[in-house]
């Protein structure tokens, strides 16, 4: 039975008892209207007939004795006197009503007192006309009306049967009157009674129903404390059917989908700092490569200081061979030890021109491999920012499940007040989630703008490293051409004498093209300058990466110390 049920059947057990004691009540007061109307509508006309009778008779017996009085006067005319007959006529016409109404209103115990009134006066009225019309004189009228006469004795009897007839009226009126008070004093204490009966029903009722409801308030609310303390697990139990058992069933499908909803959470936040980690090892990976890029770059541009040393003295050595030119044709054995050095310097230089065009490639090769771990990472960061795109829509759900929750809450009323508070809690978390899942998607973008930078920072880089192979390669050419023209004017050295002035223009030639090398490895260091600065560039965006990862790392760590608030 539902406890609409229930209430509608105590309301109507009230109302029921309610209208009992309200007629009961009604017909106290019916009893104690129909005793008023008794004594108003029988015993007071009664009683104010009697009292006008009295003074009609009076009148009539004034006007008898007018009326003798005139005629044998004779002062007045006909008119009066017929107008004292009329008026004595008149009066008995009314006494005669009031007699007959005494005799309706009349109680069966006054029957006997009515008749012999009735009686006296139809004597008296006899013998008053009789008078009249035989015109007694003083005397005579004096002896009847006398208290030996017969109109006097009439007349007195018809008195003491009034006033008797007067007094059995006020005692019937008092006696009635009594009765009045009786039958009100109990409608009194039968509405009394009556609502104190109601009201004691009411409170029984209102007991019932305070245990009734009390004990599932008390149910509810030590559920809901376990819950809004982050234990899902405990779910409202109630053992019964109706509006309660609806507000169970809805408040555990409701923990049931945030119980979902949070292991959901905790799954996500749980891949969200494995793919961070992974996103701090592969940028601490990338670091590391930097700095054997680093490393290497600085082998490289010591190596191509050495060689733009060995080039200025080559420099020195041909100029020295240019001005001494008259000295080299009388000393044959130091232009033969000058070309022996010659040949080692360009030896040496070509074999440090071949390192430095291997190293060049092994940093091409280096720079294509960071480009690639770096659109690795950005691939990555793409995967975490839609991660974060699912937080985001699952807070929004959460959000809007626990306003949801909160509305229903609202309309629970005082017993939704423990599940508004867990629906508040929710909500707050929710509110949490999405700021963190804001402040995780502007790290993420400014990750995949750093490694986008670093991208185009690494292409360039490589394209540069490209033109500084290019110049070594055309320098290690040159170098090539000084050996064979070492080798030359070694096998040639006894014809030396002879092509002195060929050898001058040579030797202009070769300054030239020493010269022209010396340019190009001062090219290739000041691109191995540009490519330790970008290489240092590139260290200080992974720097940045890595702390930004350190700091999407820290964020889920939060994350996930309050998801785990919750037991589910």
């Amino acid at each position: 039975m539902g406890i609409k049920v229930r209430l509608a059947l105590s309301l109507a057990v009230i109302i029921f008892f309610t209208a009992c004691v309200g007629g009961y009540a009604v017909f106290c007061l019916k009893t104690v209207n129909n005793y008023l109307q008794i004594v108003a509508t029988d015993n007071l006309p009664e009683m104010t007939t009697m009292q006008e009778t009295v003074q009609l008779l009076e009148k009539y017996k004034a006007d008898t004795y007018k009326l003798l009085w005139e005629r044998k006067s004779d002062k007045s005319s006909s008119a009066v006197k017929e107008y004292i007959v009329k008026d004595i006529e008149e009066n008995g016409k009314k006494i005669d009503r009031h007699i007959y109404l005494m005799k309706r209103y009349a109680h069966k115990n006054q029957a006997d007192k009515l008749g012999d009134i009735e009686k006296i006066w139809a004597e008296y009225k006899k013998l008053t006309k009789q008078a009249v019309d035989n015109n007694y004189d003083d005397n005579k009228m004096a002896g009847e009306l006398s208290n030996t006469g017969k109109l006097g004795q009439a007349y007195s009897k018809l008195l003491t049967l009034a006033e008797t007839f007067k007094q059995l009226n006020e005692g019937a009126v008092n006696v009635t009157v009594q009765a009045g008070e009786k039958e009100y004093k109990k409608a009194v204490m039968a509405v009394i009674g009556g609502i104190t009966i109601v009201f004691i029903i009411t409170i029984i009722i209102g007991i019932i129903f305070g245990k009734y409801i009390n004990k599932f308030i008390n149910i509810f609310l030590h559920t809901t404390e376990k819950n809004s303390q982050g234990d899902f697990t405990l779910r409202l139990q109630y053992a019964g059917s109706g509006e309660f058992m609806r507000i169970t069933n809805s408040y555990n499908i409701m923990l049931d989908k945030i119980g979902n909803l949070i292991k959901m959470m905790q799954a996500t936040a749980y891949k969200t700092a494995q793919t961070s980690q992974q996103i701090v090892d592969t940028s601490a990976h990338t670091a590391e490569l930097l700095r054997q890029v680093n490393t290497a770059v600085e082998s490289v541009s010591a190596s191509v200081n050495e060689q733009t040393a060995g080039i200025s003295d080559t420099a020195d050595l041909i100029n020295k061979m240019a001005d001494d030119m008259e000295i080299v044709s009388n000393n044959t054995e130091n232009i033969v030890i000058t070309a022996d050095k010659s040949v080692q310097t360009a030896q040496i230089g070509t074999v440090n021109i071949d390192n430095s065009i291997q190293q060049i490639n092994s940093i091409t090769t280096t720079n294509s491999k960071l480009a690639q771990k770096i659109m690795l990472l950005g691939e990555n960061s793409q995967q975490i920012g839609k991660i974060i795109d699912t937080i985001t829509d699952i807070a929004n759900q959460t959000d809007l499940l626990a306003l949801n929750a909160a509305i229903e809450a609202a309309h629970a009323g005082e017993l939704g007040k423990g599940f508004a508070v867990v629906a508040a809690e929710v909500r707050k978390l929710a509110e949490q989630s999405q700021q963190a899942s804001r402040q995780i998607e502007t790290i993420i973008n400014n990750i995949i703008s750093e490694t986008d930078n670093a991208i185009n920072i690494m292409q360039i880089n490589t394209q540069e490293i490209k033109q500084g192979a290019a110049g070594i390669h055309k320098s290690g050419k040159s170098f090539e051409i000084l050996a064979l023209v070492s080798d030359e004017m070694s096998e040639n050295i006894v014809k030396t004498a002879k092509t002195i002035s060929n050898l001058a223009a040579s030797s202009q030639n070769v300054q030239k093209s020493v010269g022209r090398i010396n340019m190009e490895v001062s090219n290739v260091n000041n691109q191995m300058e540009i490519t330790k600065e970008v290489v240092n560039k590139q260290s200080f965006s992974l720097e940045k990466i890595i702390n930004s990862s350190n700091s999407l790392a820290e964020m889920i760590e939060e994350l996930n110390s309050q998801i785990n608030i919750f037991k589910v």
